[in-house]
């Protein structure tokens, strides 16, 4: 156990409330001496790895509940500390009072995301690992979930193990070849150092090519809805989601506010936003609800552009092929059980783009393939075997690793000496240990585990 933890800490490792059981985790060098105490016998009853039914009591030796104590002894558990477990009934008053009688014992109360932060201090996981926790706790689907656990466990440390170590191998061999005459080591040829460098940035610029459908798996992704007043935005919304969330009417301008609603599609995470008709205005509620859905559009990762050519204004004043906010988009002409066919050609004409999709809100017509092209659009990579990045703070570390690799290739092509060609090496390195905790600050350390819920 390592030498900065000395105090026992405790916290509630279950939601609070009405519920069959309540976890209460203890973790620290007193924390068997701690579950002796509550439960009046000696330590020498609890057994690592075995459950021990008993009841606890209070500091006056009133019982309080009836309850199970599994044991993990240093460093054979999740922290590497003495950890007691007890599964207690549920509800709010039972675990407020074994909380309180080990607060009486002198634990403290569990910072947000201490037992994971001192797992990671006592080597049980490492910085990327810990994250993953979070995410796998917070995951919203399915997919989501399988995501995060290949990295917590360990299968993307493995990948960035492997990088470091190639790098190594070859700093490795530049240092040699600085240290010791050309004849005492045997030195790279310029092709078989490049093979090396190009071989780690590959793989580095696969990960990174993976982070936007791995950040949208875990966070999320952001749909908008946008097009001129009464073309069927709030329609189309309604006939995605099968239900009526959204008020529809006749009356332009019927939306004023920005509706938010989460949804699923292909397993991803989506929230799918209803907003304001795009119109000029001098109606000041108006007015406000368009900047809302020009804020929703900066932050959308695709945008849904509906348009709809039975209104007495034709909107073929839009221009298909230019995709409006600079946003990735998919041109959706609604109404289509009341568009003739030289309209639908007309349509197709003026988009090379992409084609758009032809739907009815009315009728459901084109709706399921509207859906799997969003999906498409948004997670179009399979995601059953590759790791896919998912961490912001992973993604900056490998964009750095991957800068200074192309600055190390660049030298070797331009004759760069070799000891400017090893700091490039170990600037990719040391961004490769950030990712892992080996060169990380205190701060960015607490600030990770900040985001933690308080019994994890």
């Amino acid at each position: 156990m390592s030498s900065f933890s000395v105090s026992t800490i405790v916290a509630l490792a279950t939601p609070s409330g009405v519920g069959g059981i309540a976890v209460i985790r203890i973790s620290g060098p007193r924390a068997l001496d701690v579950a002796a105490s509550v439960s009046q016998k000696s330590p020498a009853d609890f057994k690592p790895r075995h459950a021990l039914f008993t009841p606890l009591f209070d500091a006056r030796g009133v019982e309080i509940d009836q309850v199970v104590v599994t044991y993990f002894s240093s460093p054979n558990s999740y922290t590497g500390e003495h950890v007691i477990e007890i599964s207690s009934h549920g509800g709010y008053v039972v675990p407020q009072r074994i909380l309180k009688v080990c607060f009486s014992l002198g634990c403290e109360p569990a910072m947000p995301g201490e037992f994971t932060k001192r797992a990671f201090l006592n080597g049980k996981m490492d910085l990327s690992q810990a994250e993953a926790v979070a995410d796998l706790i917070c995951a919203k689907t399915d997919i989501g979930r399988a995501t995060s656990y290949k990295i917590m466990s360990g299968q993307f440390t493995n990948l960035i193990n492997g990088l470091r170590q190639q790098l190594i191998d070859f700093l490795s061999v530049i240092e040699a070849e600085l240290d010791f005459e050309p004849t005492e080591v045997p030195a790279l040829s310029a092709k078989e150092r490049l093979k090396c460098l190009e071989g780690v940035h590959g793989t580095v610029s696969g990960l990174l090519s993976t982070y936007e459908t791995g950040r949208r798996i875990i966070h999320g992704a952001i749909v908008v809805i946008i097009g001129s007043p009464n073309v069927g935005k709030s329609s189309l919304l309604n006939a995605i989601l099968s239900e009526e969330r959204v008020i529809v009417s006749t009356t332009p301008g019927t939306t004023r506010d920005a509706i938010e609603v989460q949804y699923q599609i292909n397993g991803l995470p989506v929230q799918i936003i209803d907003t304001a008709g795009i119109h000029e205005t001098e109606d000041t509620i108006e007015a406000r609800g368009l900047s809302i859905a020009r804020s929703f559009m900066d932050k959308a990762d695709l945008l849904l552009w509906v348009h709809d050519n039975t209104t007495p204004a034709p909107d073929f004043s839009f221009n298909l092929q230019t995709s409006p906010y600079g946003h990735t988009f998919i041109p959706v002409i609604n109404k289509v059980d009341l568009i003739s066919p030289q309209q639908k050609r007309l349509y197709i004409k003026s988009s090379s783009h992409m084609s758009p999709l032809f739907v009815s809100a009315l009728t459901g017509a084109g709706i399921a393939d509207l859906v799997d092209a969003v999906g498409n659009l948004l997670a179009p990579a399979s995601t059953d075997s590759e790791i896919l990045l998912t961490n912001a703070r992973h993604y900056e570390c490998l964009s750095r690793c991957s800068e200074s690799l192309h600055l190390a290739s660049a030298g070797l092509n331009d004759g760069t000496p070799l000891d400017a060609l090893a700091l490039h090496v170990r600037t990719s390195l040391s961004s490769l240990d950030s990712i892992l905790g080996v060169t990380s600050s205190d701060d960015i350390i607490n600030n990770i585990f900040s985001t933690f819920c308080v019994g994890k």
